[in-house]
């Protein structure tokens, strides 16, 4: 042991990789959720685009096809089991959970001459910007494949080596393939090459990096045309332009919409885009024509949600996140004292994406795409704190920020574990600050640091046993299986529990937007083939009229065929 802990190499190499088994057993019962706490919408629909990948469909670019090759691997492994969905899920997870976490150590170490690369792994343990993307698989794969083409378009600034240039444009070719917006990142992409290199060979190393975009796009278009007989990049321009509607919700707020917080927020912002812009059949599905019909609401639109980027960092990320946003200014501050301008451009380059999604459609989740360039950021903060800890300016003002972070954690009830945390990293910090010093320094501070913003954090799940036996939705998903025809249609607020069961998810809103009446509903059932509808608390919330109609067709075109015990979940049958 005192022989491991002398070799200054070994150390270093081995000390991430156990900041990442901690963090991986802290949020373990965040990677392997049951059924009921599976999102049920867009983590439902990537691992059912991933399933019809395994069975010969592919998605096309819009539908995020990164995604959907990494869940077809996992269901090759686990297709075979009734619990396929739940392990696909918990697999896919994990897997995302740890490229995240080594991307962002890959950029650490491009940024190694702006900060020590074991800040990172430090203040990814106390993040939860890794936990708050994995339900995502769209956005953990583009926020990996953004960070591991930024790291190495850094690193080929440092070193212009090709082999990083190359690298560097196939990241943002799948990237690409993640999310559409990744086509965006070619721009800072070819900019930064131009900037560096030299006149007689610029255009040589513009082709390096365009090559690798252009092949892994081609590759995938080829694919989708041999086997979809499409290009597979047209979006279709009704979800195009339901996204669009969708996008309306930041603006539910406003006092204009009377909005109250019930029903569904979608819905309700597609209704509220019918109000602005007119409905999709007047626009002919096109967003052009939609926003040339309002355009100082479009512009309204944007400006509130730049407005309300703020407060969703804030939900998502939590006092933490205001640490790492504080901890990114003073960063941002060291790199301009020391005229690094060039690194700052990159990184902030790195963000059209997100600046694009703002224009469209933008959700609380967005605000974490580019967060590996606001930790990034931190860890040059910290790196900076930590080299003027004597400084009285710089120490009463981290001191007042911190005390001021705590006390608002301490409100919110999570001063338990904050202190158990707290109290074994200073233990840890005095047992070993003579060893760790000699291989990292200021080590007292940065592991005073990390314990300080691990109680920012807050605590976390704690593992719970589950009896699948004993939960509504586990048995639904038995009881669909075991009776219901493989692939049947069935009506349900969202595809989670129908996708599980292996049947066709079927969306209400054709039904809903139209007010139909119970007559036309059974009439809509007969003619669209419809063998079930599935009625959880879900949809009592969000649609309680629907629900009420197809209980008064109970005994007169259907039959309530199940019921849980606890009557949440309720399926009718024609």
């Amino acid at each position: 042991m005192e022989h491991f802990l002398s070799d200054n190499r070994s150390l270093r190499r081995l000390l991430p990789f156990l900041f990442l088994a901690l963090n991986l057993v802290l949020v373990w019962p965040s990677l392997f959720p049951a059924l009921a706490d599976i999102e049920s919408w867009d983590e439902s629909l990537y691992i059912f685009h991933g399933v019809e990948l395994a069975h010969g469909t592919l998605p096309t670019i819009a539908n995020k096809p990164l995604s959907a090759i990494l869940y077809a691997i996992i269901y090759q492994f686990v297709g075979h089991s009734s619990s396929w969905f739940v392990q696909c899920c918990g697999i896919g997870r994990l897997v995302l959970f740890v490229l995240m976490w080594l991307s962002a150590l890959k950029l650490a170490d491009s940024l190694r001459r702006y900060f020590d690369p074991l800040i990172m792994p430090a203040l990814l343990l106390s993040t939860n910007w890794l936990v708050g993307s994995i339900r995502w698989a769209g956005d953990s794969l583009f926020s990996t494949c953004a960070c591991l083409s930024l790291a190495h378009t850094i690193s080929f600034q440092e070193e212009k080596k090709i082999k990083d240039i190359l690298l560097a444009g196939l990241f943002v070719g799948f990237a690409s393939l993640a999310r559409r917006e990744g086509l965006l990142l070619i721009i800072p992409l070819l900019i930064s090459v131009l900037l560096s290199a030299l006149p007689v060979v610029r255009w040589r190393k513009l082709c390096f990096a365009i090559v690798p975009i252009f092949v892994v796009l081609a590759l995938f278009t080829g694919w989708h045309r041999l086997r979809q007989n499409d290009w597979g990049w047209e979006m279709p321009r009704q979800q195009f332009y339901e996204i669009f509607e969708q996008g309306q919700a930041s603006l539910l707020e406003h006092p204009v919409t009377g909005y109250s917080g019930s029903g569904n927020k979608w819905r309700e912002a597609q209704r509220l885009a019918e109000q602005i812009y007119g409905n999709m059949q007047s626009n002919d599905a096109s967003v052009l024509n939609a926003i040339a019909r309002n355009p100082g609401m479009f512009l309204t639109s944007i400006l509130r949600r730049l407005a309300l980027i703020p407060h969703h960092f804030l939900i998502v990320t939590g006092a933490v996140g205001a640490a790492h946003i504080c901890l990114a200014f003073r960063g941002i501050v060291g790199l301009i004292e020391k005229r690094e301008f060039k690194v700052l451009l990159l990184m902030f380059a790195w963000m059209l994406p997100l600046l694009a999604q703002i224009t469209i459609n933008f959700a609380e989740r967005m605000v974490l795409l580019d967060y590996f360039v606001v930790i990034s950021l931190a860890c040059s903060g910290v790196q900076c704190v930590l080299k003027h800890r004597r400084s009285r300016n710089e120490l009463i003002g981290w001191g007042f920020l911190f005390a001021v972070l705590l006390f608002s954690q301490f409100l919110l009830n999570a001063l338990a574990v904050g202190v158990i945390i707290f109290v074994a990293a200073l233990i840890f910090t005095l047992t070993f600050k003579t060893r760790l010093s000699e291989y990292t320094k200021n080590a007292d501070g940065l592991l005073i640091l990390t314990c300080v913003l691990m109680y920012l954090h807050g605590p976390y799940l704690s593992p719970v046993y589950r009896d699948p036996h004993c939960e509504d939705v586990e048995q639904a998903n038995l009881f669909m299986q075991q009776k219901l025809a493989p692939r049947a249609r069935i009506i349900a607020c969202a595809p989670r529990d129908i996708v599980a069961a292996n049947l066709e998810f079927v969306n209400p809103w054709t039904l809903l937007s139209a007010k139909c009446g119970p007559q036309e509903i059974m009439d809509y059932l007969n003619r669209s083939n419809i063998e079930a509808v599935y009625i959880d608390d879900e949809l009592r919330r969000d649609e309680p009229r629907f629900c009420e109609q197809i209980h008064s067709l109970s005994g007169h075109g259907l039959k309530n065929i199940y019921r849980s015990s606890s009557g949440s979940i309720e399926i009718f049958a024609r």
